[in-house]
């Protein structure tokens, strides 16, 4: 065991790391994806792939949180003595969602449901080209155990129904604001 060069190991540390260093800098952090080859039970990894998004509503601060998962991931790479060759897939500035917008949707959502989170995933959406010049919000809908971006993402009705609900609220508010 000893002798092992495993990437596998490697990207594991990374994966942690990601997770903990997202945290530390109050963004979001996720390792989507983890391929190797030959990947098979029998054979340790030759090689390994890992995909890794990283994002927070500032730039400066992405900017660091990817400087220091990086370095972490050269660290634990030269620790297990595997090869790290780096290559940045996407680099897109967080878009910021309109402040009074945000302030509108926090108050219908927690409306009906107290205690709901305020999302700030720096989450590119289509919603994000059209911040550029329209004021713009995400309402976020919370999906069966967390489950998103795949083939088997849902939503129960109950939850479907809240946030036409908090929709409703908030096209409420936005007319109060811009008749004001």
């Amino acid at each position: 065991m000893d002798a092992r060069r495993d990437p596998v190991l490697t990207a594991s540390r990374i994966a942690l790391d990601v997770a903990a260093r997202a945290r530390q800098y109050g963004g979001v952090g996720t390792v989507g994806r983890i391929d190797t080859h030959p990947g098979i039970a029998t054979a340790i990894a030759a090689t390994g792939d890992v995909t890794i998004d990283l994002r927070h509503e500032r730039l400066e601060t992405l900017e660091r949180l990817a400087g220091d998962v990086l370095a972490a991931a050269r660290g634990s790479a030269h620790e297990d003595g595997t090869e790290l060759d780096l290559a940045p897939l996407d680099t897109t500035e967080p878009v910021a969602f309109h402040p009074e917008l945000v302030r509108l949707t926090t108050a219908a959502a927690t409306e009906l449901a107290p205690g709901a989170p305020v999302l700030s995933s720096g989450a590119l959406h289509d919603a994000a080209a059209a911040a550029a010049g329209i004021p713009t919000v995400m309402l976020f809908v919370r999906s069966i155990g967390g489950v998103s971006h795949t083939s088997v993402e849902d939503t129960s009705d109950e939850d479907l129904a809240l946030a036409v609900r908090a929709l409703d609220g908030l096209t409420a508010r936005t007319l109060e604001w811009l008749a004001a």
